[in-house]
């Protein structure tokens, strides 16, 4: 967060507008104009979410974690939704990855967050494929500590064996070994959705992107699924608005 303070009788002096950290373009200048309220930046209310959202650039979360994320909403208010996770703060070498799919409802905006829409979720179904021997033996015991018995004791997981770790499908056994993966999607609970115009210089173009605020993720592994977020994680990017989101996608779906 960008705290400005102009100078005053405590001698703090306001900030170098024209100076390589505040100048045009600088990264301070496009927080201190959206902190402002922006010029070309607009909260959508309610979001518009239909279509195909992904992170652009190798996110990292408390652990730490490192992964990218692929969200589609789809336009009877379901959702199709990938998390691939790594091995390295890079995002190249793939660790395991989650398949989710489920219903979402957007409700009214939140008084937790300015410009933020407050959501409701339900998962349907919920896969996890392993594709690193490091990782299949410790997802293995996470895994036994929700269901017992799901997998042999002292047994890895299989590599690329695609598990359903939750499923609540009406023609089955209702399951759900999230828990104790720590996994959960409360991070839809809030939404905000924004719309960013900027001139190209020295043209007539106007080019116009869109980012997806959804909440963030507490940092102890024990309290996520009870956790109800009070801020954002890093934005995800619409697909299809600039094609240089394209190049996170590093290898596709399953």
């Amino acid at each position: 967060m960008i705290v400005v303070q102009t100078a005053r009788s405590n001698g703090l002096m306001s900030p170098d507008l024209n100076g390589p950290n505040w100048g045009p373009g600088s990264e301070c200048r496009r927080r201190l104009r959206r902190l402002q309220g922006g010029q070309g930046i607009e909260a959508v209310t309610p979001p518009d979410l239909h279509g195909e959202w992904v992170s652009s650039s190798c996110e990292t979360r408390p652990g730490p974690s490192y992964l990218t994320r692929r969200y589609k909403f789809h336009s009877d208010h379901s959702f199709t939704f990938y998390q691939f996770y790594y091995s390295d703060h890079q995002c190249q070498s793939p660790a395991y990855s989650y398949r989710i799919r489920g219903q979402l409802t957007v409700g009214g905006l939140t008084f937790t967050l300015d410009g933020a829409n407050e959501a409701m979720y339900e998962l349907e179904k919920v896969s996890l494929t392993v594709f690193q021997d490091r990782f299949a033996m410790v997802l293995a015991r996470q895994l036994n500590g929700s269901c017992p018995g799901m997998v042999e004791p002292n047994q890895p997981l299989a590599i690329f064996r695609k598990y359903v770790v939750l499923d609540n499908s009406r023609d089955v056994v209702q399951i759900d070994c999230t828990p104790g993966l720590g996994f959960t999607m409360n991070e839809l609970q809030l939404i905000r959705q924004e719309v960013y115009q900027r001139r190209v210089e020295n043209s007539g173009i106007v080019r116009r992107s869109e980012s997806l605020y959804l909440g963030d993720i507490h940092t102890d592994f024990g309290q996520r699924v009870i956790y109800r977020s009070k801020g954002y994680q890093t934005p995800l990017r619409r697909y299809d608005d600039d094609s240089e989101v394209r190049t996170v996608m590093a290898w596709g779906s399953y």
